[in-house]
């Protein structure tokens, strides 16, 4: 949010709370359930807002920031998965794998039992790949990790992200949910008239059964 130029004072009154409660979690606390959602759709807002269309940055300076978000949120992502012990718990789990798999010897073993052994290699590598990225990030972050979809922008990235973190869907904030039906109105009206029939309502049921799911 720094980085957006949005100060903590700015995000303590933007959310109803103490500027001592952000600071508490910029020095790594836990977000309170109660305030995820609300934190989720702030940020969200915040990158909205830097990468708006009609920015006045030039589109070098968009692409650099750009970088810059996908930077941070995979530091954050990285970094919410330690805490947890995610990675570690899952490549723990993978060389106890590999370490059972290794007490057949390869020569008494059919095909198939040598294609299960490099699956499981490839998986470990996998993991302990995107371990040395993690670290390669402590600040100041790296270059950015190339695991976001190139049709997913950095904001629904975010909260994609905070969602499958959280366990569970958030419920955007109103001011997101209006800056985002503004935004998806502002494409629509570019698109020739044929093309626009019927998508406010595919927009519409789609957004309703992502709730529901």
């Amino acid at each position: 949010m720094q980085q957006l130029d949005y100060s903590q004072t700015w995000c303590a009154e933007a959310l109803g709370l103490s500027r001592q409660a952000v600071n508490n979690w910029a020095c790594g606390w836990n977000v309170p359930a109660r305030y995820r959602s609300a934190l989720a759709s702030l940020v969200t807002l915040a990158i909205h807002r830097a990468l708006e269309p009609d920015t006045p940055l030039a589109p070098a300076d968009v692409a650099a920031r750009t970088a810059l978000i996908d930077r941070y949120v995979a530091q954050w992502f990285f970094e919410n998965h330690d805490a947890r012990g995610v990675s570690e718990a899952r490549y723990s789990d993978l060389s106890n794998t590999l370490a059972l798999s290794f007490k057949t010897p390869l020569r008494a073993a059919g095909v198939e039992a040598w294609k299960h052994a490099l699956v499981l290699h490839l998986q470990a590598a996998h993991v302990l790949r995107r371990l040395i990225q993690r670290h390669e990030m402590e600040p100041p972050p790296a270059a950015p990790v190339p695991f976001r979809p190139e049709h997913e922008s950095p904001a629904g990235w975010f909260w994609s992200l905070a969602e499958q973190l959280a366990g569970a869907r958030l419920q955007k904030s109103a001011e997101l949910t209006q800056w985002e039906d503004r935004v998806f109105q502002q494409w629509s009206e570019r698109l020739p008239a044929e093309h626009r029939a019927g998508l406010e309502t595919m927009r519409r049921v789609g957004t309703r059964t992502r709730r529901r799911g």
